[in-house]
């Protein structure tokens, strides 16, 4: 039981008698009236009383006017008593009250600083989230990124393979000069003078494909004109690379003038040619081997 209530019920006991003093004392006053009215007629009615009695009814309204006198005394103690009590009752509860007052402004003062932490808290997950997102997108950019590099290089290797392939089934085939080669050819040969020099065109000994290859070169030297000597057997080859074409003279830094011109047209139709030193052969004439297919690469 809190301070506040025990003071409480001390209020409601004396108010009690606060009421029962109130109600006694108009009660006692009214029989003093009384019997003080019937005294007075006993008086009048009888001119000699008793004096014994006389003096008993004159004490006892001494008495009850004392009692009464008495009674309105405590009344009015009584009144100042529960008043001081009430006062302090209601400064009591005005101090509770305070006090209550406070602990709420506690309470919320740490409920705002909980709902604040929470917020600081809800914020910071915030931002670890936002940046864990953006993250992620990152992540997600350079995986689409490589997957498309991906796809590029994929893309790349097999154009190379298909261009592989190709490659591949065209080096398989025999060697042939197409329609284009041929007219870069004839182009660039009425461009140059006809040589002074012989031109031995041979092809590599059990090689059908370097043989018909070196065959077809011969028919276009030959409308251009050029002086071909069909026998080989004073040049001497055996010991010559086997693959490719090559342009043979007796002294390679300073080649008789159609060898660099052979060349030159050569390049022009795209295929590559070396010119090399060989035995045994005038140094105004020269020889084209005709070697093998070259390894495919």
């Amino acid at each position: 039981m809190s301070e506040s209530d025990a003071l409480e019920k001390t209020i409601d006991r004396l108010s009690y008698i606060n009421i029962f003093l109130a109600v006694a004392i108009p009660i006692i006053t009214f029989l003093i009236f009384y019997y003080s009215n019937k005294l007075e007629k006993a008086k009048g009615m009888h001119r000699n009383p008793h004096k014994r009695n006389k003096k008993t009814w004159e004490w006892i309204n001494i008495g009850m006017s004392a009692l009464v006198a008495l009674m309105t005394v405590v009344l009015f103690a009584l009144n100042q008593t529960l008043s001081s009590q009430k006062e302090s009752a209601a400064n009591l509860k005005i101090q509770e009250a305070k006090t209550k007052a406070d602990s709420a402004r506690a309470v919320a003062a740490n409920a705002i600083h909980k709902t604040e932490e929470l917020r600081n808290s809800l914020s910071d997950t915030r931002l670890e989230q936002e940046n864990k997102r953006k993250e992620l997108e990152i992540r997600l950019a350079n995986a689409e990124t490589e997957r498309l590099n991906a796809q590029r290089e994929n893309a790349k290797l097999q154009m190379a393979l298909q261009q592989s392939v190709k490659s591949l089934v065209e080096f398989q085939k025999d060697r042939k000069f197409t329609d284009f080669q041929r007219q870069v050819f004839n182009s660039c040969l009425t461009t140059y003078p006809i040589p002074t020099g012989l031109t031995f065109v041979v092809s590599v000994m059990h090689d059908p494909e370097a043989k018909t290859y070196a065959t077809d070169l011969k028919k276009f030297l030959k409308v251009a004109n050029w002086p071909l000597v069909n026998d080989n057997k004073g040049a001497d080859y055996s010991n010559m690379p086997a693959k490719g074409i090559y342009i043979c003279v007796d002294n390679p830094t300073a080649p008789p003038e159609h060898a660099t011109h052979l060349k030159q047209i050569l390049n022009e139709m795209g295929i590559s040619s070396r010119i090399i030193h060989i035995k045994k052969i005038k140094n105004t004439d020269i020889m084209v081997l005709v070697g093998a297919k070259q390894e495919y690469n």
